[in-house]
């Protein structure tokens, strides 16, 4: 088992420094959308994501090595943005009197009328 997640760990380690990278430009562009709290979870969360999207991307995918580097750096971005998003329209919601349902509708065009 110890050899396996030591395994594990170590086709991992290539990718986070790319990660930290990306986990820091998400956090720098969404710091309005999150409480301190919420931005430590999503730092954490995306930072992990990041070198296990780019392992997937070369393993399963069969995608080369640079590409691999690529999105380790660009999917905790990406993560960042999605939980922002999910996180300003759960605000947006809470705060609109016409109740989630009228936020939601006002995010795409055709709910304006």
């Amino acid at each position: 088992m110890v050899n396996k997640l030591n395994a594990l760990l170590d086709s991992l380690a290539w990718a986070v420094p790319f990660s930290i990278i990306g986990a820091v430009f998400g956090d720098a562009i969404r710091k309005d959308a999150l409480t301190p709290r919420q931005r430590i979870a999503v730092g954490l969360f995306s930072f992990v994501m990041g070198p296990l999207s780019g392992a997937a991307a070369n393993r399963e995918f069969g995608l080369g090595e640079f590409t691999s580097y690529a999105i380790a750096a660009v999917a905790p971005t990406v993560v960042y943005d999605l939980v922002g998003l999910v996180a300003s329209v759960l605000k947006s919601a809470k705060d609109d009197p016409r109740g989630w349902l009228g936020a939601v509708k006002e995010l795409f065009p055709w709910g304006k009328r």
